[in-house]
């Protein structure tokens, strides 16, 4: 009856305020009797990330998870980050081409996490300042720490969502090693892995330790298993209004294919310039292998795309690419402990990392964005004898081909009906996959880590300690694109002539590219061979190797830290000593990168990053205390206030500075309650200040006609980026009841408001700030051309108006034996159960911006959770661990309708994912004294994605994209 009525409390209040369910359970439970908190035993043996004071007992008010070796195991991971995924709070920002693996708190970008290894910064392993979580061998690691609230008083600048700090196992005496291989229920994804660390102590006063991790996965490629991942897409109801066709400017479909491009070329569009049979005839034709044609099998049309049909069945909307990048990695790390004197330590870490993928990337292709049956332009070459000859054209930037009556690879057959009809040109879109072409192919497109650090610590007179370290490091990236499509050499090779009708008007048969033959001009490329686009399989070797080639970017990034902290108690007040930290920190970051001539000059397909160079240091004072308020008191056990503050110095944008206050109230041994307040800054990075300007073909869509076609999409860094600031509040408590031995929960509630947030729009918003909000600023960023048709976007890195989060982590923890329920039932149960609730995510990309809801889409549902149910049975244990993603929008600012900004579904189910693990223990003598197997099941239910996302929502778990999958490993220590 007691449990029922606290669970209808907690129900109705988190329904409605967050804040009211803090204060309701605080007041009702504030009488209840003593029991020791796990958190409490778990806080007074270690020093965790909330707080830079050390102090024995101490528990610092803003919300700390901590995953311990043991929680890592359960999930059998093959990268840290996989075991804290499992942490709703938690996401994983990942790239799939490099194969770097990102916190991010909060959701508010991983350039906001601040990583940390012992407390420490980490070099690292991009641009933005983010550090792959693969660096560390998952075998040394001891413990990792999430803290889930503003530190950047406490830790410096990046802190804005918390911190997750991995912990060493510096202490550790012998050898321990983790080995597995994994595939899926598919055949793919196969994927073998070890992690090893070795501790040992030399002499007296040495203590080394020593570990390597390797991980290889084959991944998975752009074939999705049906009922994992169906051909369902978008389309964009072009030009529809609620009295045409009565449908939705956007519509949402199973089946849905590309309507004007096919692998061997479909022409689109021809001039309106007669009416003829032959016109009919040639729009919809495709090309076939070997000078073939055919209709082309239309389904239901929407300007480029189509539902059903029966061509073009594996050409999605999102085809290409992997599904999953290939992975191969490997890791070293050694850490040497000396202690000079009883009081002195001194220590020396290096490590290196070094990730390499093999992943193919999205083809290269042009699509037709003239709607069908729009008049393509003819060009000629006035020069030329017989009255000029039509070229054949491709503007590659709108994904476009126009193809001459001339071109001397055009079939016979097409060539007729074009001169039946009094026609001299087409447009034509065509997808290629030609071995060698079809996709680009990206080599070692991930960093090569090099880091060495120097520290000690002592301890001083009286109460007082030190710790120091200086760190250094160089982060190598370096990306290789083999296929990429030179444009230039591709124009050239496309316009094929026939040098005979070009220079005296009759056929020789010999086919040139017309920049050779073409004498009325000296552009002109020896090396240039013609192209026969006219048919999967048409192009030549000898062509391709014209035209094709790599494009090379090699970055550098050095990041160089010296730090300093003093620790003491420097007197008392009525409940207690007070504790400070106070130190300062100096920060050099540099960036260097170099790309090749033709990615200088946007001359690539894919990939023009420019070269850059950059620079900017920081200068950081920090002071922290801990100040008692009262102890040993009625409804205040103990109670502690926690101030911080720091000042930082940018060279690249002058000073900032930021603070905290929090309160720790133990009420008694049961109920702890905590709350923060601060100020969190984040400065502009070495990426964000100084990105190279790329230039990449994106898919756009019109938000007033519901067009949809591929432009240039330019990328500019800013140096001119002031700092975001953030102001975060966290409340919450921490219950162990006595009523229940074993039981824990905490609930903890959080607001997070970022001003002059830095960030990018996408181009999909710039243009929706610019046609739907008539912002100046973004449609200054819209190139547009003839009819206003938009013919390129740029995106910028700029301080935004503001960005602001909440929401509320609860957690729930319960062990017991089951004998405690039946003398007769035999082991033990472990439950936990981690839930988040967003009830904010928003950003205002400028004053009188429409704001950007995302909270409750998909991608981002309002509920995550994350639960486990363990039973341990003497050497045998299974754990079943579930995730919750809840049902959300498609898009928040639309509703489901006719008119031109419908859409025709406006939901996505929720989800439910399964995961089991079973282990055996070997035994307890002899060699294998303390060796476990085990296998993971991930996806046991090989559940897919719901109908009609385009990706993974919630924790965007890849599980669901790759099924069922197996994992059957070995764990060892002597």
């Amino acid at each position: 009856m007691q449990r029922r009525y606290w669970n209808a409390i907690a129900c109705a209040t988190v329904r409605h305020s967050p804040t009211a369910l803090t204060l309701a359970i605080a007041l009702a439970l504030s009488q209840a009797a003593p029991a020791q908190s796990a958190e409490d035993e778990l806080l007074g043996e270690v020093t965790v990330t909330g707080s830079r004071v050390e102090r024995s007992g101490f528990a610092a008010p803003t919300p700390t998870s901590v995953v311990s070796a043991e929680d890592m195991q359960r999930s059998a991971p093959i990268a840290i980050a996989e075991a804290l995924a499992q942490i709703p709070s938690f996401r994983i920002a990942s790239s799939p081409v490099t194969a770097n693996t990102f916190a991010d708190l909060r959701r508010v970008g991983a350039q906001r996490t601040l990583v940390l290894v012992d407390g420490r910064r980490h070099v690292p392993s991009q641009s933005n300042g983010t550090v792959d979580l693969n660096v560390v061998p998952a075998a040394m690691v001891e413990r990792t720490e999430l803290v889930t609230g503003g530190a950047s008083a406490s830790w410096g600048s990046d802190a804005v969502s918390g911190v997750v700090n991995i912990v060493l196992r510096k202490n550790l005496e012998g050898f321990i090693g983790n080995i597995q291989g994994g595939i899926s229920k598919y055949g793919d994804d196969e994927s073998v892995s070890g992690s090893f660390a070795f501790g040992h102590k030399i002499g007296e006063r040495t203590h080394l330790l020593v570990g390597a991790e390797y991980a290889n996965s084959e991944g998975v490629g752009s074939s999705h298993p049906p009922e994992l991942a169906r051909p369902w897409g978008i389309n964009g109801n072009v030009g529809n209004t609620s009295t045409t066709n009565g449908l939705p400017g956007t519509i949402y479909a199973h089946d849905v294919r590309r309507s004007t491009l096919s692998p061997g070329g479909l022409i689109i569009s021809v001039p309106l310039t007669a009416t003829n049979p032959n016109l009919v005839a040639l729009r919809g034709l495709q090309f076939l292998p070997n000078g073939q044609t055919a209709p082309f099998g239309f389904g239901q049309v929407f300007g480029n795309r189509m539902i059903g049909g029966t061509d073009n069945a594996g050409e999605y909307t999102n085809v290409g690419g992997a599904t999953k990048y290939p992975l191969e990695r490997y890791t070293v790390l050694t850490h040497i402990d000396h202690e000079l004197t009883d009081d002195t330590r001194v220590f020396f870490e290096g490590s290196y990392a070094h990730s390499l993928t093999d992943g193919r990337g999205n083809p290269a292709r042009n699509e037709g964005t003239t709607p069908f049956g729009a008049t393509p332009t003819c060009t000629q070459d006035a020069a030329a004898p017989a009255g000029g000859r039509f070229r054949t054209l491709s503007t590659t930037a709108l994904g476009t081909i126009t193809v001459g009556i001339d071109n001397p690879y055009l079939p016979a057959a097409v060539r007729t009906l074009m001169q039946g009809g009094g026609i001299n040109c087409f447009s034509m879109g065509r997808s290629w996959r030609e071995p060698g072409l079809g996709e680009f192919q990206a080599h070692d497109g991930v960093p090569k880590m090099l880091r060495g650090a120097l520290g000690g610590s002592g301890k001083l007179a009286g109460t007082w300690s030190w710790d120091a370290y200086f760190q250094s490091g160089r982060t190598e990236y370096n990306t290789i694109r083999s296929f990429n499509r030179n444009e230039a050499k591709f124009r050239n090779a496309m316009d094929a002539v026939d040098e005979g009708l070009l220079r005296t008007g009759v056929r020789n048969n010999n086919i040139v590219c017309r920049i050779n033959a073409d004498t009325s001009t000296t552009n002109n490329d020896a090396a240039c061979v013609p192209v026969n686009m006219f048919g999967f399989g048409s192009i030549s070797e000898a062509a391709k190797a014209y035209f094709v080639g790599t494009s090379r970017l090699e970055q550098w990034t050095w990041q160089s830290v010296g730090a300093a902290t003093l620790r003491g108690e420097p007197f008392s007040v009525w409940a207690g000593p007070v504790s400070i930290a106070t130190g300062l920190e100096y920060r050099q970051e540099r960036i260097k990168a170099v790309a090749d001539p033709i990615a200088e000059a946007n001359g690539w397909h894919t990939g023009n990053v420019k070269s850059i160079q950059g620079s900017y240091e920081a200068r950081e004072y920090f002071a922290e205390a801990v100040i008692p308020l009262a102890k040993d008191k009625p409804l205040a056990r103990e109670l502690d206030l926690t101030l911080a503050g720091r000042h930082t110095d940018y060279t690249s944008s002058g000073g900032v500075t930021t603070w905290k206050a929090g309160l720790s109230h133990t009420l008694n041994d049961q109920l702890r309650l905590r709350a923060t307040r601060s100020r969190d800054i984040r400065a502009g990075n070495l990426g964000e200040l100084f990105t190279a300007t790329s230039v990449t073909v994106g898919n756009i869509r019109n938000p007033l006609t519901n067009v949809t076609s591929q432009v240039p999409v330019t990328t500019r860094g800013n140096p001119s980026l002031e700092p975001e600031n953030a102001n975060t509040t966290t409340a919450g408590i921490v219950y162990a009841p006595s009523w229940l031995e074993g039981l824990r929960l905490s609930a903890d509630w959080y607001s997070i408001r970022i001003k002059g947030l830095i960030g990018v729009i996408q181009s999909q918003q710039v243009l929706d700030r610019c046609y739907l909000d008539n912002l100046a600023q973004f449609c200054a960023d819209v190139a547009t051309g003839t009819g206003g048709v938009i013919t390129g976007v740029t995106v910028r890195q700029q301080n935004l108006n503001y960005f602001e989060t909440s929401g509320v982590d609860i957690e729930a923890a319960y062990r017991f034996p089951l004998s405690s329920v039946s003398e007769n039932l035999p082991g033990r149960v472990n439950v936990r159960l981690l839930a988040n609730y967003v009830d904010k995510l928003a950003t205002t990309a400028a004053i009188n911006a429409t704001t950007t809801e995302l909270a409750g889409q998909y991608t981002n549902p309002e509920w995550t959770l994350f639960g486990t149910v363990g039973y341990d049975l003497g050497r045998f244990s299974a754990v079943l661990d579930l995730r919750y993603f809840g049902s959300g929008t498609i898009d928040n600012a639309k509703t489901v309708g006719t008119g031109p900004l419908n859409l025709n579904v406006n939901d996505v189910a929720s989800n439910f994912l399964t995961n089991a693990t079973f282990q055996y223990d070997l035994g307890d003598k002899g060699p294998l004294h303390d060796a476990q197997i085990y296998l993971r099941v991930n996806n046991v239910f090989n559940r897919g994605i719901p109908f009609p996302s385009q990706g993974v929502g919630g924790a965007a778990a890849e599980e669901f994209l790759v099924g069922r999958e197996f994992r059957l490993g070995a764990r060892f220590r002597f």
